[in-house]
């Protein structure tokens, strides 16, 4: 999979970070604030090929906007059965003091969905850190007909979730995917993703 990079394109300190709820932490804490950046991210999909994804990201993690101009899954006359699905993977690397680990508390995406009667769209997202086995996923059905924006919030529980390996900087992989329901028919549906917008941080102290 050949993957593309982003470029930052704000600047500024890190915001106070989220209170960690990791089972293994000592006491509620963060990094301190300048620390923490992000050192780079990379993309590849279906749902984001070269030249597709604008925006970039900061130095603060809850910063980054990225906005998707070819992300669209569809169905009926014209379009092939590949269509029904598209999917886009970030990797997101952050770069922090040694002796702390994160996960991903809070992501949103923003899309439109084009949905005659009968159709079903998808949205789903996967997180997991390169390396382990362990995922996080989240997903949103959207019955037709609709027609509209939407918006879909992961907010994952902390307790048991994935976090990122003591003792070495992780990569966090965020692979968001559209899929539509096989139909037939000529009527076109199609559920797109336009916009992902922050993304938030749990931090804990990793345990000796």
């Amino acid at each position: 999979m050949h993957f593309s990079q982003i470029l930052p394109f704000l600047t500024g300190t890190t915001a106070a970070l989220s209170t960690p709820l990791h089972p293994r932490a000592a006491r509620p804490a963060s990094p301190p604030n300048d620390s923490v950046r992000i050192s780079g991210v990379v993309f590849a999909g279906s749902g984001c090929p070269a030249g597709s994804l604008s925006g970039g990201f900061g130095s603060d993690p809850g910063k980054i906007v990225l906005n998707y101009t070819n992300f669209t899954a569809a169905t009926g006359k014209g379009h092939s059965a590949d269509d029904a699905r598209k999917d886009c993977q970030l990797n997101v690397k952050l770069t922090y003091p040694k002796g702390w680990q994160f996960t991903v508390a809070k992501t949103t995406y923003r899309g439109y969905a084009s949905l005659p009667a009968g159709a079903v769209g998808e949205a789903k997202s996967t997180y997991y850190f390169s390396g382990d086995t362990n995922q996080m996923t989240s997903s949103m059905a959207i019955k037709g007909p609709y027609e509209g924006d939407y918006s879909k919030t992961d907010e994952n529980d902390l307790t048991g979730s994935v976090w990122s390996p003591c003792g070495s900087e992780g990569m966090i992989n965020i692979k968001a995917e559209v899929r539509l329901q096989p139909r037939s028919g000529s009527d076109t549906a199609s559920l797109s993703v336009t916009s992902l917008g922050g993304i938030e941080f749990t931090w804990a102290q990793c345990t000796r």
